[in-house]
């Protein structure tokens, strides 16, 4: 059985989170689709692997994504930091059983 790859989709509306599968590791074009632009990568979690990815001129055009500010602020608190007011525009996906580009050097 060969991999599936699973992104959290945290979009604004808290009602519509989802779990994306994919045969392989999701394309740039991909996660520009789901994000709504070209992605910029933050870490959600400070003492792991996990990365999210979002649109990297959301603030321009979307609203706050509450769920993934509070994600992205309790991580940084975990980790010792003080959240420093910044915050997630529009829709954020996060790779849940993998690490982007890892099978990039096999």
């Amino acid at each position: 059985m060969s991999k599936k790859y699973k992104l959290l989709v945290i979009p604004i509306e808290m009602d519509e989170i989802e779990i994306k599968i994919f045969d392989a590791e999701p394309t740039l074009a991909e996660m520009q689709e789901l994000v709504g632009g070209l992605i910029e990568v933050v870490r959600v979690d400070f003492g792991g692997l996990h990365e999210g990815i979002i649109n990297e001129e959301g603030k321009y055009d979307s609203a706050m994504n509450v769920l993934a500010t509070q994600l992205y602020d309790s991580f940084k608190r975990l980790a010792g930091y003080e959240p420093d007011g910044d915050y997630i525009a529009g829709t954020m996906i996060v790779p849940l059983n993998y690490v982007m580009g890892e099978n990039d050097h096999e």
